[in-house]
């Protein structure tokens, strides 16, 4: 499969369910837009109490809308959350089911990239990967209410606002410049986990062979040396996109301070109400949230990146789409006279060769008879499977 930006395999995914994903979209939506209601009521209440409010409604019906929109933000949430789980659910299936049928109709010839053990680790880690942006899309209005709540604290002091741009700036900067680093240690990682589970999957299959030949201590020690691998890669993945995403909630952290000492410095002044420093109290957060949701979708981005690719391994030769195409309706049953009933199976010069090694079968003649039973044999990598799959 030729790779395919990860963009364009999330929207297909949002698209292929889009019922689910707008609902959970536009109950994100008014969530994250009920986060600048607080502040603009707090705001309204200490201006009030402290005299320098126009005529407002009194205290307490504003704290009557303060807790409206509390109470209204917990159930949004909660049908998000339902929305949500039903978005990745179906979206994983549309996945696994993409890349089940493409290796179900493949030729003989067509073989996975790795052992059977492995490819279980792509339908499970990479497909949940990608599924994981895919839900990272949702919280974009995450990013539009912080623009919001910016634009309000730009109209109330522009000079305390602008110190939230700088670490924006910083974040992007730094993942965009380890964005290779990223790529680098989550394929590491999967790779590594991937031949853990192909090793137990040939294990598994060949336990008489194993017993017979006493080879559990060498088995034992193989695993321990595979997993010893996987727990170091996986732990250089871990620990590089943990401190990639501390480093930049502490630049966040420190643009979060200096915005609150260039308030206090404009509440001397005078040019700030109690009021206006609340709100920007209850509207750092999500403002300062602007940085940390960049950077974590540029790490996001980079790490699906390998996932897809690794999927577009496992679909060898498929349209470059086929990874996220609509499933196709459920076919028709075909009912077959009993005069129709296969009663042989002819074939005449068979070839079927592996693409990457050139090696196969040719020449094949067999007819096989309903009810006849018949045995193929040959020695270790004569063509007996590849046979059975052509």
């Amino acid at each position: 499969m030729k790779p395919v930006t990860v963009w364009r395999h999330a929207f297909r995914m949002a698209r292929a369910h889009r019922g689910p994903f707008m609902l959970s979209l536009i109950v994100y939506v008014s969530v994250f837009g009920l986060l600048l209601a607080p502040g603009l009521i707090v705001r309204a209440v200490f201006n009030t109490l402290s005299g320098h409010a126009s005529a407002r409604p009194n205290v307490w019906t504003l704290i009557g809308l303060l807790a409206a929109s509390g109470l209204s933000r917990m159930g949004l949430l909660y049908i998000c959350g339902w929305q949500l789980n039903v978005f990745r659910l179906r979206a994983e299936a549309l996945l696994r089911s993409n890349i089940m049928r493409w290796l179900a109709a493949a030729p003989g010839a067509r073989t996975l990239p790795g052992s059977p053990g492995e490819a279980v680790s792509r339908f499970r880690d990479d497909v949940s990967e990608l599924v994981g942006f895919g839900v990272a899309m949702l919280t974009s209005p995450q990013l539009m209410v912080a623009i919001a709540a910016l634009s309000i604290m730009l109209s109330i002091n522009a000079i305390v606002t602008l110190g939230v741009a700088l670490p924006l700036l910083i974040v992007v900067a730094v993942t965009y410049a380890l964005r290779s680093r990223l790529q680098t240690y989550r394929r590491a990682s999967r790779e590594a986990g991937a031949r853990v589970a192909g090793f137990l999957g040939e294990t598994f299959g060949a336990v008489l062979a194993v017993k017979l030949a006493a080879a559990e201590p060498r088995m034992a020690a193989r695993l321990e040396e595979l997993n010893e691998a996987r727990r170091g890669a996986a732990i250089r993945d871990l620990v590089f996109s943990s401190g990639l995403m501390a480093v930049n909630a502490n630049v966040i952290a420190l643009g979060t301070g200096m915005v609150l000492l260039l308030a206090a410095s404009a509440m001397r002044a005078g040019t700030f109400t109690v009021g206006d420093f609340v709100l920007f109290a209850a509207y750092l957060a999500p403002a300062a949230g602007i940085p940390l949701y960049v950077g974590q979708v540029i790490a996001m981005e980079k790490q699906s990146a390998v996932s897809v690719d690794r999927m577009g391994d496992l679909m060898h030769g498929a349209p470059p789409m086929a990874l996220t195409d609509r499933p196709p309706g459920p076919a028709a049953a075909i009912a077959y006279p009993p005069e129709n009933r296969l009663e042989s199976f002819a074939v005449r010069g068979l070839t079927c060769r592996h693409p990457g090694s050139g090696r196969g079968v040719e020449g094949i003649d067999l007819t096989l008879a309903r009810g006849s039973f018949t045995v193929i044999t040959g020695r270790v990598a004569s063509g007996k499977t590849t046979l059975i799959r052509a």
